[in-house]
């Protein structure tokens, strides 16, 4: 707001000032709304940094049960009471590898029962490893567990992206050199999974056309250490 000064007659006794009021620039009229503030985006999610590097120890079982225990009491909500019992704890240190044998940086759990009273669950873990550049590095396991038998095993292959991805064209280029019958041509590689002993230094390579009908694709467990084919399995689809 500015104000406007205009002095009527000589100054001294009796000088009449008019005062005009005006409004600023930008200001709102008489009846015209306030603006809105304009609009602030949240600040971005901060990028990942790696806090460590590969330890040269080899896949290992870093966890206890114990261990397990206390990180399943620290889940406030997404997990069944039912899945933080000590031998879901038990189970889950026998269970849980890391490419490295160290523990994870972070490690999250969820999991649900049926509500029918038949003691059946699933239960899911992501772990993140301490070198990884991404949250893309997370190995992540599915376990179906029957309460009432004591059973948990898993319900799928284990995502095991938690491993250095500088190693992904090695193991393709490994992989397409020891392809002698030509099987994996055409084909373009879909993700790498670092696989669970034994061998020791084995990976899991899927390779597909990505044709939206016949889709064709490749599953390969390759032996990097070895430098050997585990295992070649080809499915269609549709």
């Amino acid at each position: 707001m500015r104000l406007a000064v205009r002095i009527l007659g000589p100054v001294g006794v009796g000088t009449v000032l008019l005062v005009t009021v005006a409004a600023c620039s930008g200001s709102p009229g008489p009846g015209e709304p306030t603006p809105k503030a304009p609009y602030t985006q949240a600040p971005p999610t901060p990028e990942l940094v790696a806090i460590a590097t590969v330890a040269p120890t080899g896949h290992g079982r870093p966890y206890s049960p114990e261990m397990i225990a206390a990180e399943l009491q620290d889940v406030q909500f997404g997990l069944a009471p039912e899945l933080q019992s000590p031998f879901i704890a038990a189970a889950l240190a026998d269970r849980i590898w890391t490419y490295d044998g160290r523990p994870y940086r972070e490690m999250w759990f969820s999991g649900s029962c049926d509500e029918a009273g038949a003691g059946r669950c699933e239960l899911s873990v992501q772990g993140l490893p301490d070198y990884a550049p991404t949250r893309e590095s997370e190995d992540y396991y599915h376990f179906e567990v029957d309460l009432r038998s004591g059973a948990v095993r898993l319900a799928a292959l284990p995502g095991g992206k938690g491993f250095p991805a500088e190693l992904i064209p090695e193991i393709d280029g490994l992989v397409r050199s020891l392809d002698t019958e030509g099987r994996l041509e055409g084909l373009t590689l879909s993700y790498v999974l670092w696989a669970f002993p034994p061998p020791d230094d084995a990976f899991i390579v899927r390779y597909e056309t990505g044709d939206l009908e016949g889709d064709r694709w490749i599953h390969v467990t390759v032996d990097r250490a070895n430098q050997r084919i585990l295992s070649m399995e080809q499915q269609v689809c549709c």
